[in-house]
């Protein structure tokens, strides 16, 4: 097995051999070509070019879309193959990339996902507040919102529709 040292020699006589000038070029070759076989190594391991599979699991339909998105913002041109998916089992997409495009797509992913979920809650509280889904009781606690997500709740509640339900229902069992 090739240590880093060893792959960051057999680069340099790469170079060597590509660019140098008469028998310095081809001692070059014939020397890289010994250590390449001495260590394992082949051209996909000197590159950082070379278009690998990766797999990323996802756990849900949103977490899917999400990568779907962050890869096509990558490379609109690869296609994404799915692994498997389902109920009961944990779902994979195959996105072929780079070393560097790997390492993009799993920082993006995890921040976006991350984003996603506090959006989510977000959404939740002002889905709650915008149709009146708590106690009516004015001795209820309350929670204190600073001004800023106050306004952003607003906004929010604002863009949602305000659908409520047909009749109510009342306690004593008769219909209005």
């Amino acid at each position: 097995m090739a240590t880093d040292k060893n792959i960051e020699l057999i680069k340099k006589l790469m170079a060597l051999a590509e660019r140098g000038v008469g028998g310095e070029k081809e001692t070059a070759k014939k020397k890289l070509t010994e250590l390449m076989a001495k260590y394992g190594v082949n051209d996909a391991d000197l590159s950082d070019d070379v278009l690998v599979d990766r797999e990323y699991k996802y756990h849900d339909r949103y977490e899917r879309q999400l990568l779907k998105q962050i890869f096509a913002k990558i490379n609109h041109e690869r296609m994404v193959l799915v692994y498997g998916s389902g109920a009961g089992k944990r779902s994979i997409l195959i996105f072929r990339a780079t070393k560097a495009e790997t390492i993009q797509a799993g920082v993006e992913f995890d921040f976006y996902r991350q984003l996603w979920k506090e959006e989510q809650d977000f959404l939740l509280e002002c889905f709650i507040q915008k149709h009146e889904l708590f106690r009516q009781d004015p001795d209820a606690p309350t929670a204190e919102v600073d001004t800023a997500k106050m306004m952003r709740m607003l906004r929010m509640m604002g863009a949602l529709e305000d659908k409520r339900p047909q009749r109510r229902i009342e306690s004593s069992g008769h219909r209005p």
